[in-house]
């Protein structure tokens, strides 16, 4: 290999862009992920290289690569390192977005090339659309090879399995009854739903900084922060689990009206209403802050602060609308966090009055020995955790089945997803018919969130009742396994991931 370093940063690749386009030279761009280089990489390479005397090849980031679990199979320094090593490309560059857009807007290539594929059926996500635009901007042309064809995805999932064996084995029995195609149509089913949340509003806060240690004059621990991330949480999160495949959504929340742009913005999505019942001007959004320690990313303590509603005008409020609106929607999707957005006779209205209604009662610091979910009878899905769910019947030792079952009973449930951590999750009737799940996320980095997008999507895949218990334990698992990688709900599975997992994931 050449001794000269290959992988450049931005400032570089400007400062060496300068320098060959002042000798002439002709810049070829090459772009792509890059998982598994393959002979029909190589030849594509060849061929690029041809056209110009510079090939550099920009690597999409991890964070934006979206072709689901267990990928990409290689992190982007390991994929960089391993086409520096090329002979044949000039450089390397790690792009920061979603396509090639940014390269092609900072190299302004002579040529930038694709394979045939690209040409004679385009890709999934129509961005070549804007790609050869960009290219047309900056007088370039776009190229298409016409080697022989490779898929680095078909090869990873044939020889580097990313699914363990029970993964692998439930995923083997839900493709007995149900295709790719089955599947995406299920869930464009769910974009015709009209869905009312109702939660509190919640700002988790990330402060992420270094454990100093115990003070050396009184007993506490004292800590240096470094920056701060704000993720939203409670119903927002829910909405935004579900604003890509729902077009229809409110949200009935409290929050200080300051922040209204603030959530309309990190919802980022025209499809969810704001249903502010907030009177008090000097109401104060809750704000949950976790303050980790960046190096091991453990949380050290949490800090939270959260106003009571608990005002006679607003229930007023709340329960008149509730008592017009509540049936007028297809689907009721309830958080509880137990912070004072709802009363007793809120939850009575709720169950009598919603067509179809999905509940997760939580327990948190805030509400531990006091809250319960029999505030609600008679409605079809409850989501709880192994934890929650024996604490409702202070019962540490019997079977999570049976004690699924005997809440299923007492409240007059139809449904209960339980989940279990890295056990998975189970789903029981009220017939006592039994659905297991495992677990799929690859790495737990923050439980933050988990419960609320299994909420999410379970409650409005029963609600069309195409998707049978174990394709609605899947998919809600997946979106719960894509949060809990994250801190917060930093990150959440939008539709259009959803189905290019699907289809790498059932081919």
């Amino acid at each position: 290999m050449n001794s000269k370093k290959k992988i450049l940063n931005k400032d570089k690749l400007v400062k060496l862009l300068k320098e060959q386009k002042n000798k002439n030279k002709k810049i070829v761009l090459c772009h792509g992920v890059f998982d598994l280089v393959h002979l029909g990489h190589i030849n594509h390479f060849k061929k690029a290289k041809e056209l110009g005397d510079i090939l550099i090849v920009s690597v999409t980031k991890d964070n934006f690569i979206k072709k689901g679990y267990g990928r990409p199979y290689f992190n982007h320094y390991q994929r960089i390192k391993y086409l520096e090593n090329l002979e044949i490309i000039d450089y390397v560059y790690l792009c920061n977005s979603n396509s090639a857009s940014e390269s092609i807007k900072l190299i302004k290539p002579d040529f930038y090339v694709k394979g045939s594929e690209y040409k004679n059926k385009l890709d999934n996500t129509g961005r070549i659309y804007y790609e050869k635009s960009l290219v047309k901007k900056h007088k370039g042309k776009i190229f298409f090879t016409n080697e022989e064809i490779f898929s680095s995805s078909n090869i990873l999932n044939k020889n580097f399995p990313i699914f363990n064996k029970d993964q692998s084995e439930f995923i083997d029995n839900l493709k007995k009854s149900f295709s790719f195609a089955d599947i995406l149509n299920i869930l464009h089913k769910l974009k015709k739903l009209k869905i009312l949340i109702i939660g509190e509003c919640i700002i988790d806060r990330y402060n992420f900084g270094t454990a100093v240690g115990k003070s050396a004059k009184y007993p506490y621990l004292t800590f240096q922060s470094k920056y701060k991330n704000d993720y939203l949480g409670g119903s927002l999160a829910i909405a935004r689990n579900l604003s890509s495949y729902v077009k229809n959504i409110s949200v009935i929340c409290s929050f200080n009206k300051k922040d209204m742009n603030y959530f309309s913005n990190k919802i980022e999505s025209k499809n969810v209403k704001l249903i502010n019942f907030n009177i008090k001007n000097n109401f104060d959004t809750m704000i949950k802050e976790r303050f980790v320690d960046e190096a091991s990313g453990y949380k050290i303590f949490g800090n939270y602060s959260s106003s009571k509603i608990q005002n006679d005008f607003f229930y007023k409020k709340l329960e008149n609308y509730l008592n017009i609106k509540c049936s007028k929607f297809d689907l009721v999707i309830v958080s509880d966090y137990s912070h004072g957005l709802l009363n007793i006779n809120s939850c009575k209205i709720i169950c009598k009055k919603a067509r179809f209604l999905g509940i997760n009662c939580q327990l948190n610091s805030f509400n531990l020995g006091y809250h319960t979910v029999n505030n609600y009878k008679n409605y079809n899905l409850l989501v709880l955790n192994e934890s929650e769910l024996r604490q409702e019947f202070r019962d540490n030792s019997s079977e999570i089945e049976v004690l699924a079952l005997k809440i299923l009973k007492k409240n007059n449930i139809e449904n209960i997803i339980v989940t279990k951590g890295s056990e998975g999750a189970i789903l029981v009737t009220n017939e006592n018919k039994q659905f297991k799940c495992p677990a799929f996320a690859k790495k737990i980095i923050d439980k933050v969130g988990a419960g609320d997008a299994i909420l999410s999507l379970a409650s409005v895949l029963k609600k069309i009742g195409s998707a049978n218990e174990n394709l609605v334990l899947f998919l809600s698992s997946i979106m719960s396994a894509k949060i809990i990688e994250n801190y917060g709900n930093k990150e959440t599975i939008q539709f259009e991931e959803m189905k290019r997992f699907l289809e790498y994931t059932l081919k």
